[in-house]
């Protein structure tokens, strides 16, 4: 009997902080240092100043002083440098120390890409007592398609607009694992995985909304997936309904090669609420090009980075299987003329049900490198819904879930092919939250 793999849906939220990797290629800031006093450096609502006391390393270190808004402070332009390293993960650094009291540093990178502004930036506790580093990996990318008219980074803090403060040894260093340029590709080669092999591989895992809601875009940093792997969890499923544009691919990329360079492989998930609502021809064109330029996007990267095309499908296209059974067709051939042995994941009508397996149709261009997905108490227990019913673990209740990874298992001994349960939990934690931790220890024990 095949094994099916479970895990569990949670959210981590973990302190900033950063681990550098060897630097394997040179600084493409100029004057980064200081050591060649104030040039390349512009003041920005401030004034700089040269001290050869306090310094961090070197001779000389910049004071900052007179700020007309609290975002003011030393600035430079390194278009030219990122245009030559090109697009991908970079080593963002620089050391702090105030002249007075506590206050949070803020290295913050400005790409103006075919008019547009976005930002990025690194926070990090500083105070009088000594250098603080203040670092961190971020993604400077844009689609290769757009043009990169502009790059800056500012050196700011965020709180005191009165309060002096010193800067030395800025840097900006191309990851020495990963950069992506036009010609390159983002990880080294890898190998196809067979479906078996790949949901083996997942082991238990987190459902992350990093890249779904914006205030989780914003607190992310690396340090969250560091703190998922050394838990013992074997994979992150990235789930976003957000457009398949530059915007997304900036915090989505970082996610993505966070996970793969610390060893947990890295689920693409969509969240289609508008097209299950609505399945009209629209909103299924709009899908296959979703996953059309996201497929692209991520032509090159590990054959570990899998594709799910709809998460927990409900709405009116739950009542139509035949209909999703098309769009998986068409939407499967849209990533097979991109990247033939991309893991691609399917998920029955029904939240996911198992009982629903039976209703997919395989697309015909799966290629040997698809599986399905399926969802049981997602959402928790009920101590009243007779269809997810627990209370004490009678064999009755227990029987409700022994019979959904049945028919899991029929399906895959007559498809030949595995299956992986994307999502359950322990409590009905937004569902009235009524299970005491014993009982919660009690089902999770027997599931």
């Amino acid at each position: 009997m095949k094994k099916i793999i479970f895990f569990t849906l949670f959210l981590v939220i973990a302190t900033h902080s950063v681990l550098l990797r060897a630097q394997a290629y040179q600084n493409i800031l100029l004057n980064g240092d200081f050591e060649e006093g104030l040039a390349n450096w512009t003041e920005r609502k401030c004034t700089m100043t040269l001290v050869d006391d306090p310094v961090f390393s070197g001779d000389m270190a910049v004071r900052v002083s007179n700020r007309e808004k609290v975002w003011g402070g030393p600035a430079q332009v390194f278009t030219d440098s990122l245009l030559a390293y090109g697009r991908g993960t970079y080593i963002v650094s620089g050391y702090y120390r105030t002249d007075g009291g506590p206050d949070t540093a803020k290295i913050q990178i400005k790409l103006t890409v075919d008019g547009e502004k976005y930002y990025s930036q690194i926070n990090t506790y500083i105070d009088s007592t000594g250098w603080t580093l203040v670092a961190d990996t971020l993604m400077l990318t844009w689609d290769s398609t757009a043009t990169l008219s502009e790059a800056d980074i500012y050196l700011q803090t965020k709180v005191d607009q009165s309060l002096e403060y010193y800067v030395d040894n800025i840097s900006i260093v191309p990851d020495s694992v990963v950069v992506v340029g036009d010609d390159s590709t983002v990880v080294s080669p890898d190998d196809p995985i067979a479906p078996d092999d790949y949901v083996h591989m997942l082991g238990k895992g987190f459902d992350a909304g990093w890249s779904e809601f914006n205030r989780l875009i914003e607190s992310y940093n690396e340090q969250m997936v560091r703190d998922i792997k050394a838990a013992g969890f074997g994979h992150v499923r990235l789930r976003t309904g957000k457009n398949a544009d530059n915007d997304l691919f900036r915090h989505l990329d970082r996610q993505v090669l966070d996970c793969l360079e610390n060893d947990l492989i890295p689920i693409i998930a969509y969240q289609g609420h508008a097209a299950e609502d609505d399945p009209s021809d629209e909103n299924r064109d709009a899908l296959i090009e979703w996953w059309r330029t996201v497929a692209e996007h991520y032509k090159d990267y590990s054959h570990k980075v899998a594709f799910n095309i709809l998460i927990e499908i409900s709405g009116e296209l739950s009542s139509q299987p035949q209909k999703l059974n098309d769009w998986y067709e068409m939407i499967v051939a849209a990533i097979r003329d991109i990247s033939p042995t991309r893991l691609i994941i399917i998920s029955p009508v029904g939240l996911s049900n198992p009982f629903n397996l039976s209703l997919l149709r395989m697309p015909s261009r799966a290629n040997g490198y698809l599986f399905a997905e399926w969802h049981f108490y997602a959402s928790g227990p009920s101590k009243t819904n007779p269809r997810k019913l627990w209370t004490i673990g009678t064999e009755a209740e227990k029987k409700l879930i022994t019979d959904k990874i049945d028919a899991a298992l029929a399906w895959q001994d007559s498809t030949g092919l595995p299956t992986w349960v994307g999502a359950w939990m322990p409590g009905n934690y937004n569902k009235g939250d009524d299970y005491t931790a014993p009982e919660q220890v009690r089902f999770a024990s027997f599931m």
